[in-house]
């Protein structure tokens, strides 16, 4: 069995203090500490073990018990208030979060968290978190899949989500409004990383390169929105809703600083970045930098940056 832990900051600094414990016997277990905080105190620790089928994985430091995990049913109810992180950039202060709104709801949503494993190889580490959010008595199971490239710093992002109530399809139809669809406002993957200002960078791909007015470029207070597809069909009957209205307000997208808009266009392919603010009295501050490119971003109308 393999699978993360998190610990808080300043928990320990060292795995060799560490031992994996089932029904009170000590196991043959790996464990590899996979990130830190900024204290170098350990945040993640990737462990491998063999156990039984059933019974609490207790992580003990030889002296106390620091936490017990249940391989088959492993829950965790976070306060609404916070959000849960998924992910942590084992080098760097990079944190994930996903947010969920749905339309005619202002409850937070509660979300249970099921499991974070961690695999490897030789060029690359992938950490899945599994959870769903809960409301009611529905719920949306979400999946996050990062994988990091050791060498490159490359990061690829999957979210998946599911909803596992089967449509009902009374009368064999496929109508809209099945009494066990969800109706979802916002699904939103946050990144947040501490001293960094965000810029963005936006190409029309409806517009040939060679034209010059074909990018943009903006910073601060930005939002970019894909409101339709950008084509001729931007109006088509596929987007109405159950009330046989269309979704799709405007043609294509939108890019505004603040309350001014600076850049509208068909198409938008967007590359975000994130770069490091020198900090006062902080010596050896590094120039960090991120940059996010999203596939298909325009195809997944309606779909938003900011």
């Amino acid at each position: 069995m393999s699978f993360g832990f998190p610990l808080s900051k300043g928990t320990l600094t060292d795995v060799q203090t560490l031992s994996l414990r089932q029904h009170g016997i000590e196991l043959d277990t790996n464990l590899t500490a996979v990130a830190y905080w900024h204290d170098k105190s350990i945040r993640w620790i990737q462990c491998q073990a063999i156990v039984c089928q059933s019974g609490a994985i207790e992580l003990c430091n030889r002296t106390r018990l620091l936490c017990a995990r249940v391989p088959s049913l492993v829950n965790k109810v976070d306060d609404t208030s916070k959000p849960t992180e998924l992910f942590s950039h084992p080098k760097h202060d990079l944190s994930i979060t996903v947010d969920l709104q749905l339309k005619g709801s202002t409850t937070p949503l509660k979300f249970v968290l099921h499991r974070h494993d961690i695999s490897s190889n030789p060029l690359t580490q992938q950490y899945i978190s599994d959870g769903h959010f809960e409301f009611a008595d529905q719920q949306l199971n979400i999946q996050l899949s990062v994988i990091v490239c050791d060498y490159t710093d490359e990061i690829s992002i999957i979210l998946r989500a599911h909803n596992p109530n089967a449509a009902a399809h009374q009368g064999g139809k496929w109508d809209l409004g099945d009494p066990n669809s969800l109706y979802i406002n916002d699904l939103s993957i946050v990144f947040s990383a501490n001293h960094t200002q965000a810029s963005v960078d936006v190409m029309d791909e409806y517009v040939p390169t060679t034209q010059h007015n074909n990018h943009c470029h903006a910073q601060g207070e930005f939002k970019l929105t894909q409101f339709g597809s950008g084509g001729r069909h931007w109006q088509s009957p596929i987007h109405w809703d159950k009330n046989r209205r269309s979704s799709v307000t405007k043609r294509g997208f939108e890019l505004c600083v603040g309350n001014d808009r600076v850049f509208q266009g068909m198409r938008a392919q967007p590359q975000l970045t994130l770069c490091s603010i020198p900090q006062a009295n902080i010596h050896n501050n590094k120039n960090i930098s991120f940059t996010l490119e999203m596939e298909d971003f325009w195809q997944n109308f309606p779909t938003s940056l900011s």
